[in-house]
């Protein structure tokens, strides 16, 4: 099967959407299945032209003419990617939306009765889906839609009722990690916080409640891995503080290393204010055995069960979170537990192969669409 795979960004982006495409497409390829991969370029990736595992990738400033609504440079990347279309003759287009409204570049054809496979990465609700936006014609046009959680799912249903009938959750998998959870070390404890530096992300709420948690404990650390518009900001708090001694800011860190960060830390705290559609910091830590603590927001409340899987405290609530936090550190057995079962659901439920083997055969169901109407 021939998959056009539409993404807004790729390697080497990272973010969800780029880490997932990137541990899903060689295993995808694997099944058998031929890719094309065509994204947005950026400043990490400015070649029109490049490979990724052998895969071919194709890039146009589609964010950047989005954005700044060139009417001429829409035009000359619609023109570009047809050829492009024209010269795979894919059996089905997998177009991933995440916010960015990409898919202007499909809708101006017809696209030779080619099967549309729309995954959605974020809720819809409150977005603009009539029939002649943007995201409406998409949502129409799609032969079928995957959303990551059942919240994504929710929230596209009530947008738009007639979705019901074509869309189904496939939750993101997560690939169990090459080295072993170590122990939870109690002793000096490390709480760690991976993202993006904006302000959705509540880092600025984590860094409150570790302003109160230093008061009762004088042996722990806290460790930010991302980068983002904001990362200045929080290291002035750090330092206002006067805590830039027991805070570390690690920056950007390659996906590959992620797993060895958190098996070096005792909890993960997850201060979302948007709603998370999926959440896959919380799984990856999960996966190691790490204790979570998270918002009470979208998708997240899928992966951890309250006080079985982890915790949960109200967005924004900064004493919500030094609760928890204190909770944690004062049971290390329970922290222990917590982790423990965190493992067992994050493998029943979120594993890489149920999501390849979901996918593969959505690919082939789908894809005998465009065949079986060129017969």
């Amino acid at each position: 099967m021939k998959i056009l795979y539409f993404v807004p960004l790729f390697w080497p982006d990272i973010g969800g959407i780029e880490t997932l495409s990137m541990r899903a497409i060689p295993l995808l390829k694997q099944k058998g299945h031929e890719f094309v991969i065509v994204t947005s370029n950026s400043e990490l990736a400015k070649k029109p032209r490049d490979k990724f595992k052998e895969i071919p990738i194709y890039r146009f400033p589609m964010i950047e003419a989005i954005y700044k609504r060139d009417i001429q440079k829409l035009l000359i990347i619609s023109k570009k990617i047809k050829e492009v279309i024209q010269d795979f003759n894919p059996d089905l287009i997998h177009v991933h939306f995440g916010g960015i409204p990409i898919s202007i570049f499909l809708l101006k054809e017809k696209l030779y009765n080619i099967p549309i496979l729309l995954t959605l990465h974020s809720g819809i609700e409150g977005m603009k889906v009539g029939q002649n936006t943007l995201l409406g014609k998409l949502l129409y046009r799609s032969t079928w839609i995957t959303a990551v959680s059942d919240s994504v799912l929710e929230s596209a249903i009530k947008s738009m009722p007639e979705l019901n009938g074509k869309i189904s959750r496939i939750y993101n998998g997560v690939p169990l990690p090459l080295i072993n959870p170590t122990d939870l070390d109690f002793s000096k404890p490390n709480i760690l916080c991976i993202g993006r530096m904006v302000k959705e992300k509540g880092f600025d709420i984590m860094l409150k409640a570790f302003k109160e948690i230093n008061k009762v404990y004088s042996n722990v650390n806290l460790i930010f891995a991302g980068d983002g518009p904001i990362r200045k900001e929080l290291e002035e708090i750090a330092s206002e503080y006067g805590l830039l001694d027991r805070i570390q800011f690690l920056g950007w860190v390659e996906p590959d290393k992620i797993f060895n960060l958190i098996n070096k830390s005792e909890i993960i705290v997850v201060p979302s204010r948007w709603e998370e559609p999926f959440g896959l910091v919380a799984i990856e830590a999960a996966l190691l055995k790490r204790p979570v603590i998270a918002t009470r927001v979208g998708g997240l409340k899928e992966i951890i069960e309250d006080g079985v899987t982890g915790m949960l405290f109200e967005k924004d609530d900064v004493n919500g979170l030094v609760d928890n936090l204190n909770y944690l550190l004062s049971n290390p057995q329970q922290a222990i537990k917590l982790g423990q079962k965190a493992r067992e659901h994050a493998i029943s439920n979120f594993s890489m192969d149920s999501f390849i083997e979901q996918y593969h055969k959505l690919y082939i169901k789908l894809g005998k669409g465009k065949k079986d109407e060129n017969n």
